[in-house]
């Protein structure tokens, strides 16, 4: 519980996201539990509503190699990320459960010393183009509306 709460303000940002991966290590014996608790404290920081999908590793490792009893059809995928297995189901179950977002074309700039803000560009985003002027970097980038609202005081 501790840990929970020395990452309060880390976990308060689940609350912008569009869609939680839950991931859950099905070879643990405390999965069920452990899953328990994660939707404790998404409903705690006000992010049990936000679409989740249950994402089901180690099903290598797993009795019965599809997670078991865990999970649903339909809200959850089974996926090994030693082996790769569920890769492709896992990207398609993510496309289909993100809502569409428009992307606009915007233009940003940055203090030189802002490079967790440009990183966001880069993954969220598409960099179509970047300038570095003085202490500033320019960049020009499609992105959501949202990340354009988030990064509103860059905008130029």
């Amino acid at each position: 519980m501790t840990l929970v709460k020395a990452f309060r303000a880390t976990l308060e940002e689940v609350t912008e996201a569009a869609l939680i991966l839950h991931v859950v290590d099905t070879s643990s014996g405390h999965a069920e539990q452990q899953m328990a608790h994660v939707r404790k404290v998404l409903s705690e920081i006000g992010a049990a509503e936000t679409p989740q999908l249950l994402v089901l590793n180690k099903i290598d490792l797993a009795p019965g190699g599809e997670g078991g009893s865990i999970g649903e059809p339909g809200t959850s995928v089974a996926v090994s990320a030693r082996t790769g297995q569920g890769e492709a189901e896992l990207l398609a179950a993510i496309d289909q459960a993100l809502p569409f977002e428009a992307m606009v074309t915007a233009k940003f700039r940055f203090p030189l010393g802002e490079g967790a803000r440009v990183n966001l560009l880069y993954e969220l985003g598409r960099v179509t183009g970047r300038r570095y002027e003085g202490e500033y970097c320019e960049i020009e980038a499609e992105v959501s509306l949202a990340l354009k609202e988030r990064l509103a005081e860059y905008t130029v």
